[in-house]
């Protein structure tokens, strides 16, 4: 099991930032697997569908998450190189629209 620190391997770490948002608009971002170099596109919408996410798809490959961290993760197989990936991140509401914080990835 490896652990990435976010910002070697997204586009950006920080989603709903901009200091005029629409909210008609998402953000989009790149992700570029570490092991294969395949970039997939993840917006707003992706982070925010799994914020509070406890369930895990691979309990046998990732270890448990803490509940008492305000964490939640997105879980997905790379297309390309098929490696189990977690993406560790936060949503935080402090303004008008929700923040969506990315931590770090680890993969199988």
């Amino acid at each position: 099991m490896e652990i990435h620190k976010a910002e070697f391997l997204f586009s950006q770490t920080i989603l709903g930032k901009a200091k005029i948002k629409n909210p008609n608009v998402l953000e989009r971002i790149c992700y570029k697997c570490p092991v294969c170099s395949n970039e997939l596109s993840f917006s707003e919408k992706d982070f925010q569908r799994y914020n509070m996410n406890r369930i895990s798809k691979y309990d046998d490959v990732f270890p448990k998450i803490d509940e008492r961290e305000k964490k939640s993760f997105l879980e997905f197989e790379c297309p390309n190189c098929g490696k189990k990936t977690r993406v560790v991140f936060g949503v935080f509401y402090g303004d008008k629209f929700p923040i969506v914080k990315i931590d770090s990835v680890i993969i199988e």
